[in-house]
């Protein structure tokens, strides 16, 4: 049998800083970079399927022999093109493997190398539209003993024996082009906490079976579960390897098992329906779940509207012990999140209307071997999650009329017990559609889509589309300055004058400010400039004078830069991200004489 499929599913790439490094490479692979990376693992799609997964760690090492090659069409070209963005080259253009290929360090001083085929190019029969393709052309394997290294992952793909290995290089062709290349070294210091590859399995119990049997090491922490979708080995040297595809299995003693659905009645006349891929049984009034994820999360079988309170009794006895609520298409949080050692115990929040996720360290720890009641509640407003009472998150956005499902499982390789699972609708609360008045006899008009409320603190706007504002109704001409004092909650904090714009605190927060030009509609960012504090009030202003563009906070200078505005003429906006929340106390607008 194999235990994998001969395709390169996923590579890791570890990194200390997450937003600077995926910045990096959408720059290496010449696409836009967009504010939003504030997860600790992101994944980015090439062609032909394989994903580059960056894995944040805390206690980061760089990894400094040669991971994985990327594709060029001209690897002299290619060797320009990081000149010319600044990289760090490592070395010069070698023969390796049949390709001729050139090493270079990431932000984080991975070591990869970027190449192609010796034999006249390996791109994608495409006309190249950039340097560097957005594709992998293999990975490495540094080994010790490549025999041993080779005859392991042939028999992990199900493959005959290789004959004798005379050479320090050996390339094994995977499907989708992509390939391993086996490189002979004299000493291997392989991460045993760092993921190299994953490989898609057709059965995850069958390939645990597999590896028990022929002694391969497992991963003593990420411990195989059954009903898990996922398995962690070594190989020869000490590599991480991941298998992830169908559990493959049906969990034994009493119940209903496996695919056979289960239930536990809840309030209202509905149930928790086992799903499809749900591994567990229902006995005695308890829910007992094992399985991978969202494909074993039990649903109710009713749909329900916002505002809402979801509450569930829950018991976890694992080492790894997620715990999982479901709300709509989108709405998600875990608890007991634990990545790694970076972020111990985090709470993630998936925003139901938004799709978005947001990673809060720190706060989501449920204690193992005890009942815990969690409670998530979802007004219009905002969305709070309690554990037993005690408020764990409170989150600012618009959640009015959303409507769905709702749900509970257990995370990769854990299991949960529930007790009980309890939806109680809200009444609704709405109010008129509220404006702004501007200095000088103009008002601010919010659009529909940003749920405006008038409060003690000012006009609340929140949105779930991209870019949605509150306008003025008059039409202004530059050279003018426009000012604004808002208080934003979590992330940016956007004025826009005619069509350009300039965007605070995005949404990873790291200081980058993005400036749309209204007159060349050309975008940038400006990095290390400032970050707006959270639920503080600030003065924004904007200044946009003959030939230069100005923007200050609480009058201190965070950006200036040349262009050619006067004349231009258009509304002013104010308004927060998707999935923010901001407060607007006044807006006022001065043309220059």
């Amino acid at each position: 049998m194999n235990a994998a499929e001969l395709v390169l599913e996923s590579f890791f790439l570890n990194v200390k800083e997450m937003v600077r490094t995926v910045k990096f490479y959408r720059k290496l692979f010449g696409m836009p970079y967009r504010a939003g990376v504030r997860i600790k693992v992101y994944g980015l799609k090439m062609e032909g399927g394989t994903w580059v997964n960056f894995d944040q760690h805390r206690d980061f090492m760089p990894n400094l022999n040669p991971q994985y090659m990327l594709a060029a069409a001209d690897v002299q070209e290619a060797y320009r093109f990081l000149q010319e963005i600044g990289a760090d080259i490592a070395g010069p253009i070698v023969r390796i493997a049949g390709y001729d290929a050139f090493p270079f360090r990431d932000p984080d001083g991975n070591v990869l190398m970027i190449g192609q085929a010796a034999a006249g190019g390996e791109s994608s029969g495409k006309t190249p539209g950039h340097a560097v393709e957005n594709r992998v052309t293999a990975a490495f394997i540094p080994t010790e003993h490549i025999a041993a290294s080779v005859a392991f992952y042939r028999e992990l793909f199900g493959l005959p024996p290789q004959d004798a290995i005379t050479e320090d290089t050996y390339v094994l062709d995977m499907q989708k082009g992509a390939k391993l290349i086996f490189v002979k070294q004299e000493r291997v210091e392989a991460p045993e906490k760092y993921n190299r590859v994953l490989f898609r399995s057709q059965n995850i119990a069958a390939a645990h079976t597999f590896a028990v049997e022929r002694g391969i090491r497992l991963h003593p922490v990420k411990a195989y579960r059954p009903g898990n979708g996922m398995l962690y080995m070594y190989d020869p040297d000490g590599h991480v390897i991941v298998l992830m595809g169908d559990p493959g299995v049906r969990v034994e003693g009493g119940g209903a098992t496996g695919n056979e659905p289960f239930s536990l009645p809840i309030s209202g006349g509905d149930e928790l329906l086992s799903g499809a891929a749900s591994i567990g049984r229902t006995e005695a009034g308890v829910m007992e779940l094992t399985g991978p994820m969202d494909r074993g999360a039990a649903r109710t079988r009713k749909l329900y509207r916002t505002p809402l309170e979801i509450s569930a009794e829950v018991r976890t006895d694992t080492e790894s012990p997620y715990i999982q609520l479901y709300y709509g298409q989108h709405g998600k949080v875990i608890l007991n999140w634990d990545h790694w050692e970076l972020s111990p115990s985090e709470l993630v929040y998936q925003h139901p209307s938004i799709n978005e996720e947001f990673g809060y360290p720190g706060i989501g720890r449920v204690d193992r071997g005890v009942w815990s009641e969690i409670t998530w509640r979802i007004e219009e407003t905002y969305a709070e999650i309690r554990v037993n009472g005690e408020l764990r998150l409170r989150q600012p956005g618009h959640f009015a009329d959303l409507i769905g499902t709702a749900g509970i499982s257990a995370g990769k390789g854990s299991a949960i017990a529930v007790r009980s699972f309890a939806l109680r609708e809200l009444p609704p609360s709405r109010g008129p559609h509220p404006e702004l008045q501007v200095q000088g006899g103009d008002i601010l008009v919010p659009a529909p889509q940003c749920y405006p409320t008038l409060t003690n603190e000012g006009l609340r706007l929140t949105c779930t589309t991209e870019q949605t504002q509150a306008w003025t109704q008059r039409i202004y001409t530059a050279p003018l300055r426009i000012e604004a004092q808002v208080m934003t909650d979590p992330r940016e904090a956007i004025v826009s004058f005619a069509q350009g714009r300039v965007v605070l605190n995005g949404f990873d927060r790291d200081g980058t400010i993005e400036i749309l030009d209204p007159a060349t509609k050309q975008e940038s960012w400006k990095e290390g400039t400032g970050t707006l504090p959270l639920n503080e009030w600030v003065t924004v202003t904007w200044e946009l004078h003959a030939t230069e563009s100005r923007l200050l906070v609480n009058g201190s200078l965070w950006y200036s830069g040349p262009g050619s505005y006067s004349g231009l003429s258009g509304k002013i906006g104010v308004g927060p991200g998707r999935g923010s929340v901001l407060y607007v106390k006044s807006l006022s607008v001065t043309p220059f004489a």
